[in-house]
């Protein structure tokens, strides 16, 4: 889901890295250096104040430390110094916000009738923002105003709605809504993410995943979690599907460390400590069922400070993302083997039968025009595919086509089907051939697959 956030402050505040933002003012001396970061504490309460009773996702980042600490974990005092006085004068073109001021973030999402958008809540400490109290555009479809010591920023709807919610005009988000006891689960968390999965199964069912009924993710001192709430059904299917995901990803990043021991010095140390951390990984962090949910532990022992926090994050997330991306590809990719499976049965029975079997050119002719779905039920009412009786039956990722060549009393034909999903014009193809010899039923070969996921 795309969101309509500054992407400069987002990057800034949230990662770390620095701005590409025009600058327009420097700071009169470097920021002076802080003490390292504290232990991470958790809130006593979530920091809900300022979301709305209707959003569908929310998280926060809580920082007893300070985002500038964060930001300069591992660098010298002299790099140091010159990222901080980067991100302050990002953060000073928009808004007179000392990043050593800043306490919290926290971001809602809603959906609307073009789709989802939200925005990011900034807390500081008191008299930490200087801001105009009225909306100020920043960027394209994007607005920040403040109230109090919280900066606001994101869709201006969202904006006026979070306004509303943190002045009591707006029922704001209550322990007792679905989204919000979900985030109440995790209100000892330093770090966490909600999502309530009824508001967006449409969504999900338009993007061909499975229904479910709520997603949280949690990072504590020792370990990040999350978990996926969905009927006993989908569970299943996720257990298997997102852990057979989990472990190619997990081996192939450990084939990728023996490739490295086979390295001289340090690469070679390196390889074989991550190994085995990767074994233990590999152990301890698989997916399983557990109390009606799907769940996986990341433990991180030691951690200590919000700086480390980013570090581990990361890595879970070079590792999470690929794997959840590669699941959402074979969950479409399933459509294309169901009908192409059903498309030559289709063919086979009709040949079977005596009646004329005629070609069906590739529909839509161009794969990557269903890259986002194509839903065109116009395009499967023409003769040729009418006389077989196939048609995708909705919405769908792949063209299809009917490949027909006759030789006297021989036929031979070809169930296809031809996919980008990741619209980059590379395609994925699945095919099912048969051949009938004389009067002999037509005898199908294996389904042939190239490129699966792309």
């Amino acid at each position: 889901m795309r969101f309509p956030t500054p992407v400069w402050l987002a990057v800034a505040l949230a990662a770390g890295c620095s701005s590409s933002a025009p600058s327009t003012r420097r700071p009169e001396a470097a920021a002076p250096a802080h003490a390292p970061a504290a232990p991470v504490h958790a809130p006593a309460a979530p920091p809900l104040a300022g979301i709305p009773a209707d959003a569908v996702a929310a998280g926060w980042i809580v920082l007893p430390a300070t985002l500038g600490d964060l930001a300069a974990t591992g660098l010298s005092p002299e790099e140091r110094d010159a990222l901080r006085a980067e991100l302050q004068d990002a953060l000073s073109d928009g808004a007179r916000l000392d990043l050593r001021d800043v306490r919290s973030l926290a971001w809602f999402a809603r959906i609307g009738p073009s789709g989802p958008y939200g925005a990011v809540l900034v807390r500081s400490t008191a008299g930490g923002v200087e801001f105009d109290p009225g909306p100020r555009r920043i960027d394209d479809g994007v607005v920040a105003t403040r109230r109090g010591d919280t900066l606001v920023i994101g869709h201006p709807t969202a904006v006026d709605a979070a306004l509303r919610a943190l002045a009591g005009d707006e029922p704001g988000l209550s322990a007792g809504a679905p989204l919000g006891a979900l985030l109440a689960r995790a209100a000892d968390a330093p770090v966490a993410v909600a999502v309530a999965g009824a508001p967006i199964q449409p969504m999900l069912a338009q993007a061909g995943l499975p229904p479910i009924d709520s997603l949280l993710v949690r990072a504590d001192r020792d370990r990040l979690r999350w978990e996926i709430a969905a009927p006993a059904d989908v569970l299943a299917q996720l257990e298997d599907e997102v852990g057979a995901a989990w472990d190619e990803v997990l081996a192939e990043a450990e084939q990728d460390l023996a490739r490295g021991k086979s390295e001289n010095g340090a690469i070679a140390f390196l390889a074989i400590a991550l190994s085995h951390q990767y074994r233990h990984l590999h152990a301890t962090t698989r997916p399983r069922v557990e109390g009606g949910r799907l769940v996986s532990d990341v433990p991180v022992p030691g951690i200590e400070t919000p700086s480390t926090w980013m570090i581990v994050a990361g890595a879970a997330a070079a590792v999470a993302v690929p794997a959840f991306m590669k699941y959402i590809k074979k969950s479409k990719a399933a459509e294309a083997r169901d009908n192409v499976k059903r498309l030559a049965e289709l063919a086979a029975r009709r040949a079977a039968s005596g009646e004329p079997l005629v070609p069906a050119p590739l529909t839509p002719a161009n794969p990557t025009a269903c890259c986002e779905r194509c839903d065109d039920p116009t395009a499967w009412q023409t003769p040729a595919w009418q006389s077989v009786g196939f048609s995708p039956g909705g919405p769908h990722y792949y063209a299809y086509e009917l490949e027909v060549v006759s030789r006297g009393t021989d036929l031979e034909f070809t169930a296809r089907a031809v996919g980008d999903l990741d619209c980059d014009g590379v395609y994925s193809t699945f095919e099912m051939p048969f051949r009938r010899q004389g009067s002999a039923p037509p005898s199908a070969a294996d389904l042939f697959v190239d490129n699966e996921l792309e």
